[in-house]
């Protein structure tokens, strides 16, 4: 069952390799992450200027100043970042306050992985649907075989834009500051990368469900942005239950929204990351097997 698999991503490797859009979709989330490091290290740049200079007007040694600065600003920097967190300033794993590249890092990732899946490869399963070549495959390939081996070369190539643009982020981001990286921040890096490779797999997951129940392109990309926006709105269920009563015994769907996990990847101790990949790998897990269940049913 292997060898099938593998020799259909192979072929949807090549595939995707021919892909304008694709093309494009890399080169603007890989230009972004070139810029979005820089903007921040500019940014990080600009702001401890003006503390270092509004210190030495005050009459300060400057090199005195210099010191302080981090002093100043590690006190709103946790609140900043748990509030990006979503999470009490208390809960705030060390590893956010060890580097300050994680926070940009991790809640870019959040922030744009989304939107970068659904754009990529919401036609993966849609357009052979759609033309029907998906019976020439079958002739050799069975339809589980042939979505696990398309998915399965999606999760590689999403998975190196996702290296590849951290990687970026983090080296203009250097090339701009003024100050040098703590020594784990790419250590951490690559932890957090890791770590988020199950929030990766669920939308793409949804994706596959949305390009695999669809039979028109524009159909899937708009499946999979608004089921990905139906998921994330359970998420706010508990908060409007406090205000609206009524909406008391729909608060469990609380649990069924992928954004409800991601504080979990800030918040210290391992048994709260632990939660939120294990919750990831099981919608991961469960929207792809309604998508094996939606392809093999389908009458092609």
């Amino acid at each position: 069952m292997l060898k099938p698999i593998l020799e259909v991503a192979r072929h949807e490797l090549v595939s995707a390799s021919r892909s304008k859009r694709l093309w494009a979709i890399t080169v603007l989330y890989l230009g972004s992450a070139l810029m979005g490091g820089a903007g921040y290290a500019w940014t990080l740049n600009q702001l401890r200027a003006q503390l270092i200079q509004s210190m030495v007007a005050s009459g300060a040694n400057p090199l005195t100043a210099s010191a302080m600065v981090s002093m100043v600003a590690s006190k709103g920097y946790d609140e900043m970042v748990a509030r990006l967190g979503g999470i009490e300033t208390a809960q705030l794993h060390p590893d956010f306050q060890t580097s300050f590249m994680i926070p940009a890092l991790v809640w870019g990732l959040q922030a744009f992985l989304p939107s970068l899946i659904s754009l990529s490869c919401y036609d993966y399963m849609t357009s052979e649907l759609q033309a029907r070549s998906l019976n020439f495959n079958l002739l050799r390939v069975s339809r589980s075989e042939t979505l696990a081996g398309k998915t399965l070369a999606w999760a590689g190539v999403l998975g190196l834009l996702v290296v590849v643009g951290s990687g970026l982020l983090l080296t203009s981001a250097q090339a701009m500051l003024d100050m040098p990286f703590p020594p784990a921040t790419y250590w951490l890096a690559l932890k957090y990368v890791l770590l988020l490779i199950p929030f990766m797999l669920t939308y793409l997951a949804i994706t596959t469900l949305a390009s695999v129940h669809f039979t028109r392109p524009t159909a899937a990309l708009w499946g999979s942005m608004l089921l990905s926006a139906l998921l994330a709105s359970f998420a706010t269920i508990e908060h409007l239950a406090e205000s609206r009563p009524a909406l008391q015994p729909f608060t469990v769907l609380v649990w069924l929204a992928p954004r409800s996990y991601e504080p979990g990847i800030w918040q210290s101790g391992w048994t709260a990351a632990a939660t939120s990949v294990g919750a990831y790998l099981a919608f991961a897990a469960g929207l792809y097997a309604l998508a094996d269940l939606r392809l093999r049913k389908r009458d092609l």
